[in-house]
């Protein structure tokens, strides 16, 4: 999923529920859920590995991970 296609998903949620809680599943099948306790974060992701805006300016930001 491309940033602008979540970010227009928040935006309509924002809309219609402005505050509610932020929560993410532990795993796929939604077992157990917890609050979102950081914000989005910049950087790059590759082979399953996110490297921060800070450890990847070298390489560009590609990815951004929320959570």
């Amino acid at each position: 999923m491309k940033l602008s296609e979540y970010a227009k998903s928040i935006n309509e949620l924002v809309k219609k529920h402005p505050d509610a809680e932020v929560v993410y599943s532990i795993d796929e099948e939604g077992n157990v859920f917890k609050p979102v306790i950081y914000t989005p974060t910049a950087g790059t992701y590759s082979n399953g590995e996110f490297s921060g805006e800070e450890d990847s300016e070298d390489r560009g930001v590609i990815a951004v991970c929320v959570n």
